[in-house]
């Protein structure tokens, strides 16, 4: 089985834009702080939500919304202008992203373009393939720069119910440092939403660089390796479903990767490799990959985690 997407005209590409958008600043909603303190205060206060001030007059909300969708679109929109603007420099047909919206807490799956000829030869798909994840992450790195400093430290003792949390990639952890100088022992930061949109875009990065199909890393290692890389691919599926059991997103990817990427990478029409000083950029990537990864995106939400939350519920239901 295998989805096929539909031809990406320049107004379809607009629509589905703009229903991103919406989709996103509906999911910066519900990841704003002062959203979430006002659904709190209504549950402790014993009314109902539909009592609470209309949306339009809760300070802040909008404000944090837009830069959770602003910063989230920033780094995908990049993503996708580093494939589109190197493949018009190698010469391959390529159309404009076409963003898919979806629910929160993002709001979007990310965007896809079409690449018509990218597969002819080696050196043109590796260059068009890094191009994305090293343009997405020159946005992402000042966005969690800023959303760093917007960010609150609090006591771990002091945090809000309901509070998920996240696994941190080397490169929050190291811009913490240059921007925060550090953690503060006892406590953690409350991500802002511009923060967790670019915790999302590493996220994002690190899961388009898996050396697997027709994701962006399956190209570089394509390029750099040719069939070669076949038994890797499908060991890393195999990874990932034993993996779900830890965090059980790892279920969801390895089902996108058999039903819609595929494991293998289509033949090149120039049956060749990469040679010389461009296998530096497999290099590079594979860096970008380190920065970017975490095994555990989501603290807690292993098949133990989730097992045991739902049989606490059904005992105090």
């Amino acid at each position: 089985m295998r989805l096929r997407l539909p031809e990406i005209t320049p107004r379809r590409a607009r629509t589905l834009f703009l229903i991103t958008v919406l989709t996103t600043l509906a999911a910066g909603v519900t990841n704003s702080p002062v959203w979430q303190r006002w659904l709190l205060l209504g549950e402790l206060g014993g009314f109902a939500h539909s009592s609470l001030p209309p949306w339009w007059a809760l300070s802040g909300v909008w404000t944090q919304a837009a830069g959770f969708a602003g910063a989230l679109l920033g780094i995908l929109f990049a993503h996708e202008m580093g494939h589109y603007v190197v493949g018009r420099r190698e010469g391959v047909e390529v159309s404009w992203p076409l963003f898919l919206p979806s629910v929160p807490p993002l709001g979007t799956l990310g965007a896809v373009i079409r690449m018509r000829g990218a597969l002819e030869r080696p050196g043109p798909l590796l260059r068009m393939a890094a191009a994305g994840p090293f343009a997405g992450v020159v946005v992402a790195v000042p966005v969690i720069a800023l959303g760093l400093l917007l960010s609150p430290s609090v006591p771990v003792t002091a945090q809000e119910p309901g509070v998920v949390r996240l696994g941190v990639p080397l490169l929050m952890t190291g811009l913490e440092w240059l921007v925060l100088g550090g953690s503060t022992p006892g406590h953690e930061l409350m991500l802002h939403p511009v923060a967790f949109a670019g915790w999302a875009g590493c996220l994002v990065t690190a899961l388009n660089l898996l050396p697997i199909g027709q994701l962006d890393g399956g190209h570089i290692a394509y390029a750099l390796y040719g069939p070669r890389v076949r038994p890797v691919a499908r060991g890393l599926v195999a990874l990932l479903a034993v993996a779900g059991f830890l965090y059980v997103g790892w279920w969801m990817v390895a089902a996108l990767v058999l039903w819609v990427v595929r494991i293998d990478h289509p033949p090149l029409v120039t049956p060749a490799v990469v040679e010389g000083p461009q296998r530096w950029i497999g290099l590079a990537s594979l860096a970008l990959f380190a920065l970017t990864f975490m095994p555990m995106p989501i603290k807690g939400s292993g098949v133990v985690d989730i097992a045991g939350a739902i049989e606490l519920a059904w005992r105090y239901r």
